[in-house]
């Protein structure tokens, strides 16, 4: 393990942009991160692919069954917007419009149909929202000042 993260390391350093977000597959064979795009590789830092190439594309996040990434999107014209994509980077979906860069606590439900996160509703109030991962139906959860950082309750709790 210590290998590969040596290995991985020094190949994100040999590139000349810096990464934002890498993260490690459900099944830990592979790892996604973001430079000037989204690209996926193998836990051992070996063929890299990109995905995206929008060169600011940040936060990729695998879901839960390993068959998607959510990501964030920024363009000069936008802010950021929460994205969805299969692992092989087709299907990329708009999932929220005018999302704010603090978005980077977008967490998957545990069955990956469904992402929490929070938005900026006014220069000091966030929200929490919930989104589908099938249609992009939106749910604001909280109505309170600062709710940010949102995460799935473990599924081994009962309410």
């Amino acid at each position: 393990m210590l290998r590969q993260l040596s290995v991985f390391s020094e190949r994100l350093a040999s590139c000349r942009a810096l990464a934002f977000g890498g993260h490690r597959s459900p099944d830990g064979n592979k790892v996604t991160f973001s430079i000037d795009g989204i690209f996926i590789m193998e836990a051992d830092g070996t063929n890299a692919n990109q995905l995206s190439n929008i060169r600011w594309d940040y936060w990729p996040y695998f879901s839960p069954t390993g068959d998607k990434i959510a990501f964030q999107v920024h363009t000069e014209s936008d802010p950021y917007d929460l994205y969805v994509m299969d692992v092989d980077g087709g299907n990329q979906t708009l999932l929220e419009n005018t999302i704010a860069w603090e978005l980077n606590a977008q967490m998957w439900s545990a069955d990956g149909k469904r992402m929490v996160y929070s938005k900026p509703m006014n220069e000091t109030v966030r929200s929490i929202f919930s989104v589908s991962v099938d249609d992009a139906a939106s749910t604001q959860l909280t109505f309170d000042h600062g709710d940010f950082a949102p995460v799935w309750r473990p599924t081994a709790l009962t309410p």
